[in-house]
């Protein structure tokens, strides 16, 4: 829900931009897109990431288990 506030306040400061200060809006406005675009991207990273390192870890130990097994 924050992350969503948050995109729709950077929406109303581009449109503000646009509305009084017409000359800086093309600069503003692809500054403004590229944080939006970074806190998207950071906000799958941290929801992905520690997803991803705990199917590595778990499979990792299902190989280690099979390897140790295995051997005896």
């Amino acid at each position: 829900m924050q992350t969503f506030l948050a995109i729709l306040g950077v929406i109303f400061l581009i449109y503000l931009l646009f509305r009084f200060f017409p000359v800086f809006a093309g600069l503003a406005g692809l500054v403004l897109g590229g944080v939006v675009i970074a806190l998207i991207a950071l906000g799958f990273i941290l929801i992905a990431l520690p997803i991803v390192v705990l199917a590595l870890v778990l499979v990792g130990g299902m190989w280690l288990f099979k390897k140790i097994r295995e051997s005896i």
